[in-house]
């Protein structure tokens, strides 16, 4: 095992780095998986439990709520006291949280396991990324990114395809058991594969007064703020879309649980494509130039929503369609605003830069997905108009605070 460790922090070898993306990309699966896994099976939730749609979604906001927080404290605690030791603790809590979900025998109890999942798996987006940025330069750190965020797509990618087959032959239930033996291969992975990649003489130490100001520094800055605005609100939209179209493709429309997973596997699969294609763009395009080309495109796609919802098309056709061009636009945005927003600190705080970049992106999510499953959407008129809102404001954002950062 020294010897495996000891490959993985030879990072200038391509076997080096090679072999540290797979671990990553191994690791963080674990929260992509957890979110998307049970999707196709929330209608089957509301079932069985004998509850509503609102309610049922419920349990991704929860889900996004607890990430969203605890991305915004992991940061500076990864800082304070290492990357490994806190991966550990958090991944065990959400072992726990996947056994709830598995147990549960009312609607409260799922909640809590959801709540705990995600405040426990949060720990790795913010680490998957403190963790190259410790041991890659500034060129590799790109391709790094680039190529984490490419795999990481294959989580959205074919885990609910893998949660509807699981569902349907052996119940939602099973979904949990498998996230917690998951779980357990990731713990087993980090105690015996992961070095430490922060020394203990670069620790800070943890007061919540120095995490805020840090926090604060970060956010003033222009070219964080745009891409990160950016990145959210990506992320977001898909988040609404888990929310939303399980209800209204299956109780609605009328397809199986299986054939939800098949759809959804289109559409993320178009995402990972995209992120295959950008890291051969970046080798000739401007980063900067291919962000803003994809925030054009999540505003065509959030407007051509609209315009379906306003003349009344419903269909299977006239939803997906500006989805995939969403899908087309995030592809681009989750690869280069990384490693876009990371680019002004120039390694420092990385865990704090990190877990505010991610907790940011958490939290829009966590507001989309609420209002979403608060509105109880059924037809593309309120899901145009607040894509519509979402895709063109981001737009907006974006050239202001870019603007400003050149002033």
């Amino acid at each position: 095992m020294k010897k495996l460790k000891q490959r993985i922090l030879a990072t200038h070898t391509t076997s080096g780095m090679i072999l540290f993306c797979s671990i990553i990309i191994f690791i963080g699966m674990i929260g992509s998986l957890a979110i998307d896994m049970y999707v196709p099976s929330m209608p089957g939730i509301a079932n069985t439990f004998a509850t509503t749609a609102v309610a049922v979604k419920l349990s991704i906001t929860l889900y996004l709520l607890a990430y969203a927080i605890g991305i915004f404290f992991y940061g500076p605690i990864i800082d304070s006291f290492g990357r490994k030791p806190v991966i550990l603790v958090a991944i065990t809590v959400g072992l726990i949280g996947s056994i709830l979900c598995f147990l549960s025998d009312s609607i409260t109890t799922l909640y809590i396991g959801r709540f705990l999942q995600g405040a426990g798996f949060a720990a790795i987006n913010v680490a998957a990324p403190a963790m190259a940025r410790d041991i890659f330069d500034d060129k590799q750190f790109a391709q790094v990114s680039s190529i984490l965020s490419m795999f990481f797509g294959l989580g959205p990618i074919f885990s609910p395809i893998i949660g509807s087959y699981i569902d349907h032959y052996f119940g939602w239930r099973t979904v949990f058991s498998v996230l917690s033996v998951y779980s357990i291969l990731v713990i087993l992975v980090v105690i015996f594969a992961i070095p430490e990649t922060h020394e203990e003489e670069q620790h800070h130490v943890f007061h919540i007064k120095p995490i805020l100001k840090t926090y604060w520094n970060i956010a003033k800055n222009n070219i964080f703020l745009a891409n990160t605005l950016s990145k959210s609100v990506a992320y977001a939209g898909f988040m609404i879309f888990y929310t939303v179209t399980p209800f209204m493709l299956q109780k609605y429309m009328g397809l199986t649980v299986l054939q939800y997973g098949w759809i959804t596997l289109a559409l993320t699969g178009a995402i990972f494509i995209t992120k295959f294609i950008n890291t051969i763009a970046l080798a000739y395009v401007d980063v900067d130039k291919i962000i803003f080309l994809s925030i054009i495109m999540l505003a065509i796609a959030g407007s051509l929503l609209l315009l379906f919802g306003i003349l009344g098309y419903y269909s299977l056709f006239t939803l997906l369609l500006p989805f995939m061009l969403f899908g087309i636009g995030s592809g681009f945005l989750f690869s280069n605003t990384m490693a876009a927003a990371f680019k002004p600190f120039k390694g420092k705080a990385s865990g704090s830069v990190s877990g505010l970049l991610n907790g940011t992106q958490l939290f829009a999510a966590f507001i989309g997905s609420a209002i979403a499953a608060h509105l109880g959407i059924t037809s593309l008129l309120p899901l145009g108009i607040l894509m519509a809102v979402m895709s063109i404001g981001v737009v907006v954002q974006y050239v202001y605070f870019m603007r400003r950062a050149t002033e």
